[in-house]
């Protein structure tokens, strides 16, 4: 009798797993959909208007870009590597656009930020190519800047950080600090080197831009304070942004960061 029960329990058990192990299954198709043969199609339509000399596909490109980054994440993952590459062609093939008429790429970076951590790599490439690193396109490159932030993938902030303190183009700097905003949930650890490196900089800046500038007219110019007043203006609002976010506080200046961090070295995130 005790057997019998035993058997029926085991039954029982056994049929409602069953359910369960089917409901799970359908969970795991629908989050890896089968490829859609259309976006091998498609992707090589993008190209072949992005390739065109005269660039009168660019409107017809600029809504291509758009489908292949909608729903993004829903996307088989080999679906998401070729919508990737053709996306990542768009800064590669054909003409240069000229840097005031260059909304395929602007489009295209926007479009990479959503796209989340897997369009970090692309964005990269992108910002790296030789075809877009004159002055001229130090606008485009800001915008790539800040989509990389927008992917929050997690091995990115290194490498903003060091656009930020070093980049020769105030715009690009400005937007590389801005861009790490985007990583509140960094460890607390890494945090701290960000903030205490942006202030230094932050701090250096200011100093530069309030140096006294000779009024002897036999001394020769010195652009020092006036460019570095340039930088400043072009780095304080986004860079106080991104402090405030990773920290926590509320200044708004350089000497008002520089006191905070030297009284607070090992400072928590204050929770607003």
């Amino acid at each position: 009798m005790n057997r019998a029960r035993l058997n029926l329990a085991f039954w029982l058990l056994l049929a409602s797993l069953l359910p369960a192990q089917e409901k799970g299954d359908k969970k795991d198709d629908k989050a890896k959909p089968a490829p859609d043969p259309s976006i091998a199609i498609n992707a090589a339509q993008l190209r072949s208007m992005v390739k065109t000399r005269s660039m009168d596909q660019d409107f017809l490109a600029l809504n291509m870009v758009t489908a292949r980054s909608t729903n993004f994440a829903d996307k088989n993952p080999k679906d998401q590597k070729t919508a990737l590459a053709a996306l990542g062609d768009v800064f590669k093939l054909g003409p240069v656009r000229p840097a005031d008429k260059c909304e395929l790429y602007r489009v295209t970076a926007d479009a990479l930020g959503g796209c989340g951590p897997e369009a970090a790599a692309t964005l990269r490439a992108a910002f790296e190519q030789e075809r877009i690193k004159g002055r001229a396109y130090a606008s485009l490159r800001a915008q790539i800047v800040l989509s990389i932030g927008k992917t929050k993938e997690v091995e990115q902030p290194q490498w903003l950080l060091e656009q930020a303190l070093r980049s020769p183009d105030d715009e690009v700097a400005a937007a590389s600090g801005e861009a790490l905003g985007n990583y509140e949930q960094m460890p607390i650890k890494q945090a701290r080197e960000v903030c205490k490196r942006l202030i230094s900089r932050y701090g250096e800046v200011d100093m530069k831009a309030k140096q006294p500038v000779s009024t002897n007219p036999r001394d020769p110019i010195d652009f020092g304070p006036q460019n570095a007043a340039k930088t400043l203006q072009w780095i304080a609002g986004k860079w106080n942004a991104t402090l405030q976010k990773l920290t926590g506080e509320k200044h708004e200046s350089a000497p008002d960061w520089t006191r905070w961090l030297n009284k607070n070295k090992d400072w928590d995130r204050k929770q607003n």
